[in-house]
C-alpha cells in the first residue's frame, strides 16, 4: 500500500507506480490510502485493479500515520505479509524477492524486510517513455542495470514488508515522509 499527495506535478510518476504495481497482480493487491477525493489519479488506480480506500488517520498537516495504515490493511485483508512503499517506487523482481525471502525463512515470525531505492532522473521529454513505458518491470530493470541511476542515501528506507504478527501496539505514532521515521521502523 501507499498514499499519494494531491499533486498534478507527480501525476506522471504516480501513474507509472500504479501500472507497475498492477503488473504484479494477482500475487500482490495494491492498495491506495486516499487523503483526497475525486481526482483522476484515484480513477487510474481503480481502473488498474488497485483498492482505493480512505486513509484512516492523518496528522495536522494531512500526513498519514504509518501504523494506522498497516492496521487497516491487517483488518481488511488476510495477508501473511503487508507492505508500505513510497508512492514513487517502481519495482522489478518483486515477486521473486518475496518468494526467496519466504523460502529462506519457512516460518516467518515477526519479520521486517526493508529496502531503499535507486534514483533515476526522469527525462524532461516524457514522450520518450511512450514506446518504452517506464512502469514495465523490464524497463525498471534495464534502467537499474545501465547504472544511470544512483543508490539513494544509505540511511533512508523506502519500503517495509512486515509479517502479520508485527508488534504494532509497540510502535509509536509516526507519520510517513518525516526524517527518521524509516530508521525508527528498522530500530523497532
Amino acid at each position: 500500500f501507499t498514499t499519494f499527495k494531491n499533486s498534478k506535478e507527480k501525476e506522471f510518476i504516480y501513474t507509472n507506480t500504479i501500472k507497475n504495481w498492477a503488473s504484479f497482480l494477482p500475487h500482490i493487491q495494491p492498495v491506495l490510502f486516499a487523503t483526497f477525493n475525486n481526482t483522476p489519479i484515484l480513477d487510474v488506480a481503480r481502473d488498474n485493479g488497485w483498492h482505493v480506500i480512505p486513509c484512516p488517520r492523518v496528522n495536522y498537516a494531512g500526513t498519514p500515520y504509518l501504523k494506522d495504515m498497516y492496521q487497516a490493511v491487517l483488518k481488511r485483508y488476510d495477508f501473511h505479509m503487508s507492505a508500505f512503499s513510497n508512492g514513487d517506487i517502481l519495482y522489478h523482481g518483486l515477486i521473486e524477492t518475496l518468494r526467496a525471502t519466504v523460502e529462506q525463512f519457512p516460518k516467518l515470525n515477526t519479520t521486517l524486510v526493508v529496502g531503499k531505492r535507486w534514483n533515476h532522473q526522469l527525462n524532461k521529454d516524457r514522450s520518450v517513455y511512450k514506446n518504452d513505458p517506464l512502469w514495465k518491470p523490464s524497463k525498471v530493470k534495464a534502467v537499474a542495470q545501465k547504472g544511470v541511476s544512483g543508490l539513494f542515501r544509505t540511511d533512508a528506507e523506502d519500503y517495509f514488508f512486515v509479517t502479520d504478527d508485527f508488534p504494532w501496539k509497540d510502535v509509536k505514532d509516526v507519520v510517513i515522509g518525516r526524517p527518521g521515521y524509516d530508521n525508527y521502523m528498522v530500530a523497532r
